[in-house]
């Protein structure tokens, strides 16, 4: 999920994969719009606009999984840690970050506040929770690929089976009692990226792999259907579904498998267009979520748009969702570009020689002090 340091172009990897990063992205921010926005809590009390939102809101909640499930189809490969990884993705938060802090010094012309210097220290202050626990999960993405070069595919089977049901059908059912914050979690994160790696192994059911967009539009249909239910006429004080519902998760199944299978794409734009934005869309994320941007040009300022008509609204926040997407996609780019230039970049494969260095001279000593055959 992170920036790929790399050309944004190489074509070694799975462009499908690179599209549905970027789809992802402009999804979520689209759930963004229409939540922090207050587009959702302006319509909260009409019936037809409120199914049509909570229509499009799912769209980002799915495909935040698609992210965790990307995670563990292409990340099956890395053996052993290098601690450049999760250097390079905190390199690239901190980034943005610092550039937060310092427009909101130059628009409020004042210093930083206590809360505001947190914005420094993303990672242990959970000021985007999934970095946090993206971030964790780096460094346990060894010991679980090595958990599963050891396990069987039926027991492979059954430990996902268990944990749909345990973390997904039971949480549905009554309320969390093994704690996931519905989905908002590092273990949730660890679940999906088990389901990324099965596929990855052993492919997905022929049943979901015929029939992917089916089950997709479906899940998602019933799935607002259902919210708007118990919402609207129900009138239940829930709250939203989190990325754990089983109905988000056989939809992110299901759209996941849709893009994987697209390798490559034999219109050249769209390959370029793939291949140019997946790897910089985890900007998208860290530019638009920033609390610098939510507050000036996120947090409720797409209430008025209800001065148009529902229908052209809805295409509005379609339309501002893309746009912010692509704009922060190519702030990213920049970042990217300038932490090139200011060979920043290499920063994170120092950090693997200085590791090395250390496990070898650990190694060196425990050899040394252990005793003789």
């Amino acid at each position: 999920m992170q920036s790929d340091p790399g050309l944004p172009g190489k074509q070694s990897r799975n462009q499908g994969l690179e599209l549905l990063r970027m789809v992802s992205m402009v999804t979520i921010v689209l759930c963004h719009v229409l939540r922090i926005g207050g587009m959702i809590d302006a319509v909260a009390d009409t019936r037809l606009p409120l199914l049509v939102y909570l229509f499009l809101r799912i769209f980002g909640i799915l495909t935040l999984n698609c992210f965790a499930l990307t995670s563990g189809y292409v990340s099956l490969h890395i053996k052993t840690f290098r601690p450049s990884r999760p250097a390079a993705f905190w390199l690239s938060v901190i980034g943005w970050c610092a550039v937060g802090l310092a427009l909101q010094v130059i628009v409020t012309r004042r210093a930083p506040t206590t809360l505001e210097w947190l914005w420094l220290m993303p990672v242990t202050t959970r000021e985007y929770w999934y970095v946090t626990d993206f971030f964790a999960l780096t460094f346990f993405i060894p010991l679980l690929n090595a958990a599963i070069a050891r396990l069987p595919k039926r027991q492979f089977q059954w430990m996902l089976l268990v944990m749909f049901l345990l973390f997904c059908c039971w949480s549905m059912i009554r309320a969390e009692v093994i704690e996931l914050g519905n989905g908002h979690s590092l273990w949730w994160l660890i679940v999906m990226y088990f389901a990324g790696a099965y596929l990855r192994l052993y492919g997905a059911p022929a049943w979901l792999k015929k029939h992917t967009l089916l089950v997709f539009w479906a899940a998602a249909a019933v799935n607002a259907l259902a919210e708007y239910v118990a919402l609207y006429v129900l009138r239940l004080p829930i709250g939203w579904p989190g990325f754990n519902h089983p109905l988000h998760v056989l939809s992110a199944l299901s759209l996941f498998l849709f893009f994987v299978r697209k390798e490559t794409f034999r219109r050249r734009a769209v390959s370029r267009f793939a291949c140019f934005f997946g790897p910089i869309s985890f900007g998208v994320y860290l530019v638009h979520m920033q609390p610098f941007f939510q507050e000036h040009f996120l947090k409720d300022r797409f209430k008025d748009l209800f001065g148009l008509s529902w229908p052209l609204a809805g295409l509005a926040a379609v339309g501002l969702s893309v746009g912010i997407a692509v704009g922060s996609a190519l702030l990213e780019f920049g970042r990217v570009q300038l932490f090139r230039l200011l060979r920043l970049d290499r920063l994170p494969k120092k950090l693997d020689v200085l590791y090395d260095r250390c496990v070898g001279w650990i190694r060196q000593r425990t050899a040394a002090e252990s005793p003789q055959a």
